[in-house]
């Protein structure tokens, strides 16, 4: 039996997740379902277009629909928190980051296609912790602006972007078209995500959205780092060959991390089977699918008076692990990063659950062997695995009350398809090339995060 204290402890972390789990949002997936209202009108010139395109050979979710040429005439703007308009605003196409340039190339086509000028408006979006006032955390200033311009008689802007967690209390104040009302939106397309489309439609309307626009999307995706080298050291078997298999649980995450001996008294060169954090806490959750807000048929949710056993059972079983002496989980809401990073690139850690993008640090920082996991299943019996990105990611909306709703759709559709095509790939190449990540089946491993993407509203 549990002594009261270690009763206690759980609870504490238990209720720690129950109050971090936030939005959540997605990656890429094709097979998307149909969205209500999605289908792709022609248009007429005098809607601006000028030619059709030609038949194309692709994949009917990944071919471009839209016609050749429109002749728009006017400024397309963007208003997206300070911290992430990288994400759409690049000044040159040779600034030594290909990713920068892959957004400036991106941007150059789409307004060499559609005859507009984008432009980009920056104001300070990232979240703010309540205050004791009863406010509930957000960012006030960045969804003041937002409702502000809402009582205007026409939008100044046309796309808006910014943390995902609290940008969807800006949706359901209706503040927001439905996407899939407008002319050239289809969110059947690879370069939107299909798992946001099916958990945040509202009777098949679709008011913030996820997509190859915004490369956070895949910057702030949650994987599980292991280190080559300790793992062989240790006997572990190919843990690429496990994921692949479909065979990478929690159990053997728990199994493998306790292989390592982590000693108290060894101070600063103390080793971890495990080195986890508040945002892989919200990850787990899903990914163990211990869910516990329900949905009803008509697409609302509530949170029952009692979890669900399943639900308990997982995250009581967490709970636990994480009070584990060979696991590291801080007990704050500090960047857990600055102490967990150099701690595995030290080669301190067997697993590190952490954002895709802290790879950019370990490429400098790291000697050892390392590679990339999804986030586990609960068990064998589990069918897929579920990864997410933080609560941070960027959503995006298109306001109620924008001037042109035809042309503001087309280029929207645009920016994300070419997100697709030209950051995404650029992306990936400067992630990726290095270390053990040129192993072809960390590739695979990559496919499988990307295809097994998944968002909750917990």
């Amino acid at each position: 039996m549990r002594t009261s204290k270690r009763k206690s402890r759980h609870l504490g972390v238990l209720a720690l997740l129950l109050c971090i789990f936030t939005v959540l949002s997605t990656l890429t997936a094709c097979g998307k379902k149909d969205p209500s209202g999605g289908a792709q009108t022609t248009p007429t010139s005098e809607n601006g277009s000028l030619t059709d395109t030609e038949p194309s050979t692709a994949p009917s979710n990944e071919r471009d629909d839209l016609n050749k040429s429109y002749d728009f005439d006017r400024n397309y703007v963007i208003l997206s928190r300070s911290s992430t308009a990288y994400e759409f605003e690049s000044t040159s196409s040779v600034s030594g980051d290909v990713v920068a340039s892959a957004v400036f190339s991106r941007n150059a086509a789409v307004e060499d296609r559609t005859n507009v000028t984008i432009k980009i408006i920056k104001l300070a979006g990232d979240w703010e912790s309540s205050v004791g006032d009863g406010s509930r955390g957000g960012n006030n200033q960045f969804e003041a602006a937002v409702r502000s311009d809402t009582m205007t008689g026409y939008s100044s802007y046309d796309l808006v972007a910014t943390h995902s967690g609290y940008f969807a209390n800006l949706a359901v104040e209706g503040l927001g078209l439905d996407l899939n009302s407008l002319d050239g939106v289809n969110l059947t397309k690879r370069w939107w995500s299909e798992a946001y489309y099916n958990e945040c439609n509202y009777r098949g309307a679709i008011y913030m959205m996820i997509g190859d626009l915004a490369y956070t999307l895949y910057d702030y995706m949650e994987v599980v780092f292991f280190n080559e080298t300790k793992a062989d050291a240790l006997g572990i078997d190919d843990l690429y060959d496990l994921a692949l298999s479909g065979e990478w649980t929690y159990f053997k995450l728990k199994e493998y991390a306790a292989l390592v001996n982590s000693d108290p008294n060894a101070g600063d060169t103390r080793e971890y089977g495990l080195l986890a954090n508040c945002d892989a806490a919200r990850a787990i959750g899903n990914a163990l699918e211990a869910n516990f807000l329900v949905k009803n048929s008509d697409g609302t949710r509530f949170y029952p008076e009692n979890m669900n056993q399943t639900a308990l059972t997982r995250l009581d079983d967490f709970a636990a692990f994480v009070n584990e002496a060979h696991v590291f989980y801080p007990k704050s809401w500090g960047d857990e990063a600055t102490t967990e990073t150099p701690m595995f690139s030290e080669g301190r850690a067997l697993f590190y659950m952490q954002t895709l993008g802290r790879s950019m640090v370990l490429k400098t920082e790291m000697a050892d062997s390392y590679g990339v996991l999804p986030f586990p299943k609960w068990d064998e019996t589990q069918l897929e695995y579920h990864t997410a990105p933080k609560d941070s990611v960027t959503s995006i909306m298109i306001p109620a009350n924008v001037e042109d709703p035809y042309s503001t759709g087309i280029v929207t559709e645009l920016l994300s398809m070419y997100g697709y095509e030209k950051i995404t790939s650029a992306y990936y190449e400067k992630v990726l090339k290095y270390q053990a990540f040129n192993n072809p089946k960390c590739i695979q491993t990559l496919e499988i995060i990307k295809n097994s993407a998944n968002i909750s509203f917990q």
